[in-house]
């Protein structure tokens, strides 16, 4: 399969993912007839070559197509564009009218539901009440929507992205002064590894996290065989490092649906019912994959506890001085496994109450298995006062009726 691994050496941002696209050969003319699908005008997109540092890179801008004269010095310039400022409801009619590939729709109705997830907890909105701004202009538009076209153009079957740069200091932004990096940027990496940027510098913009945070897996460059490499610029090209990223299609043979997992057990029998638990938990964040005990009966007939930790191999040191720390355990037996697994996807779903997100199962191409996210749903159930089983059926509903 094709996995596109990103390097963004000079940040992220929506257009420098378009660009770098571009550069590993996606076709422009067709990737302009897919965009016209939308019923979006008033743009024009132009590419060309440009160096940043040492590197020659692709960079794609976007610009208002009307030319407006202006009376006193008569000089033409960019007439701005309209409906700068669209709802969440607005970009979901765009996109579900649109007339794109289905799969397309679905990243980029992903995407927005991410956004939209993360501007209303920063602004105290409901999901769906969220206006945007800057993202809800043309270019932001069809940097998200064009990305996602991309990646299907180029049948790329996976993305893998290395650490984004997140800087500090203050720009200007629709909201005023924001702080580095920005609110939205912030909340949809969590979870995720980045490094240090550079002070004043918006090196990972909203739209690149959005992309990265929804589509790309962390992780090393994959085994495989090295087909392509493409850089792609941002607008600005600083003296303190080459703002590009680097995208490395790759061929790769791995099936990702069989891999190996390290299942360790011990046996425990002085531990109270208060402290086994909290042990679960601490293993769950510190790279646990799964772990269950077992009522069973020990010499001298005491009664214990058998735990199963189920981690993989880059984690086993850590899960093992978890289990000596936090654990009566005097000794820990291991053995590697081999697990098949479905492939997985998060998706995020608009109910009547908010964004839910599900976890999808995938099996040869087809999804077979479909999971509600747990605090989701139980986050919504406490704040409506209904049941939890309310909710998990409602959102598998809305998640089937747009397919």
């Amino acid at each position: 399969m094709k996995t596109l691994y990103l390097d963004p050496i000079g940040g992220a941002a929506g257009d420098m993912l378009c660009s770098v696209l571009l550069d590993l050969g996606m076709p422009l003319s067709q990737w302009l007839e897919e965009l016209s699908k939308l019923p979006i005008n008033n743009y024009n997109i132009a590419t060309k070559k440009v160096m940043r540092g040492a590197f020659q890179a692709t960079m794609m801008q976007i610009t208002p197509q009307k030319v407006h004269v202006h009376q006193h010095n008569h000089e033409p310039h960019p007439e701005n564009w309209d409906h700068h400022h669209r709802t969440y409801a607005d970009i979901i009619k765009i996109i579900t009218t649109s007339g794109l590939k289905e799969s397309v729709q679905k990243n980029a109705l992903q995407l927005f539901a991410a956004l939209a997830k993360a501007e209303g907890k920063i602004h105290n909105q409901n999901p769906e009440d969220v206006h945007f701004h800057e993202i809800g202009a043309v270019d932001s538009l069809l940097d998200i929507i064009g990305f996602c076209i991309g990646i299907d153009m180029l049948q790329i079957s996976e993305i893998i992205c290395a650490p984004l740069p997140i800087s500090h200091g203050e720009i200007k932004t629709a909201h005023g002064k924001t702080p580095l990096p920005a609110p939205a940027t912030v909340a949809l990496l969590i979870g995720r590894q980045t490094r240090t940027g550079f002070l004043g510098h918006e090196q990972t913009t909203p739209t690149g996290a959005a992309i990265i945070s929804c589509l790309a897996k962390e992780g090393p460059i994959p085994s495989g065989v090295l087909q392509q490499v493409g850089y792609g610029a941002g607008k600005r090209n600083p003296k303190q490092y080459p703002n590009i990223v680097r995208g490395i299609i790759i061929e790769t043979q791995q099936d990702d649906s069989v891999n190996e997992i390290v299942e360790m057990q011990t046996h425990i029998d002085d531990m109270t019912g208060e402290e086994v638990p909290m042990l679960l938990e601490t293993l769950l964040r510190n790279g646990a994959i799964d772990v269950f005990t077992q009522p069973i009966s020990m010499k001298k007939g005491r009664t214990g506890n058998l735990i199963t930790v189920l981690t993989t191999i880059e984690n086993q040191q850590q899960v093992e001085r978890i289990l000596f720390t936090h654990s009566t355990t005097f000794g820990i037996r291991y053995q590697i496994k081999k697990r098949t697994i479905l492939q997985r996807r998060h998706e995020s779903v608009l109910t009547r109450w908010g964004i839910v997100r599900i976890k999808i199962g995938a099996w040869a191409g087809e999804d077979i298995q479909t999971s509600v996210e747990y605090e989701d749903a139980k986050q919504i159930a406490k704040q409506q006062g209904i049941a939890i089983r309310e909710v998990m059926e409602e959102t598998l509903h809305c998640w089937r009726s747009r397919k």
